[in-house]
């Protein structure tokens, strides 16, 4: 199975342990190609992206077998914003509008699809990097259905409680953290 390095292995390979699976891993850092030249039989990807550039080469839903992880109980909250302690103490308010202004960019992102993908094909065209505006489309598409579940704007940037505990007794369960801090230590978002 082709794996992502670093903190993106952590889900798959607890997901193995928890059913004692026997995965022969083979690292995968920047592509699903080796899924795609059957170097491998199964790939970690992320549904808002590479599931997308699977479909566009050929494959059919039907010719593929997906799950996600949260189906089976490993719901790992992804892309939070954090700061140091130092940072936070300093200036709180100047860190609450940060992240405040990042959920209103998302928001508008999502209310305002075309001028979202027009600023991002410029900065990717800029940079030399392969996409396109459907792909940015999908995964556009596929972040609002992440970020904002059935519509329920409110949950936006929240970290839930159960969340944390859950996630936080499977980390210290694998031996991969030894003590699980305050949620309200850890969290300081909205509630």
């Amino acid at each position: 199975m082709a794996l992502w390095e670093d903190h993106f292995s952590i889900p798959p390979r607890v997901f193995f342990s928890h059913f004692n699976l026997r995965v022969k891993v083979i690292p995968n850092y920047t592509s699903i190609a080796i899924l795609l030249k059957d170097g491998v039989d199964a790939c970690s990807i992320m549904w808002y992206n590479e599931y997308h550039t699977i479909l566009n080469s050929g494959l059919n839903p039907d010719e593929l077998s997906v799950f996600f992880l949260s189906s089976f109980g490993l719901n790992f909250p992804e892309d939070g914003i954090y700061c140091l302690e130092k940072t936070w103490s300093a200036d709180p308010h100047l860190c609450e509008q940060f992240v405040q202004a990042s959920l209103q960019g998302w928001l508008y992102a999502f209310d305002h699809q075309d001028e979202a993908l027009d600023i991002v094909l410029r900065h990717a065209e800029a940079a030399h990097t392969g996409t396109n505006r459907a792909h940015q489309r999908w995964m556009l598409a596929r972040m609002k259905d992440l970020s904002i579940p059935e519509g329920d704007k409110g949950v936006l940037g929240k970290l839930q409680r159960k969340d944390f505990v859950a996630v936080g007794n499977i980390l210290k369960e694998f031996s991969l953290i030894r003590d699980l801090p305050d949620f309200d230590d850890f969290y300081r978002g909205h509630k």
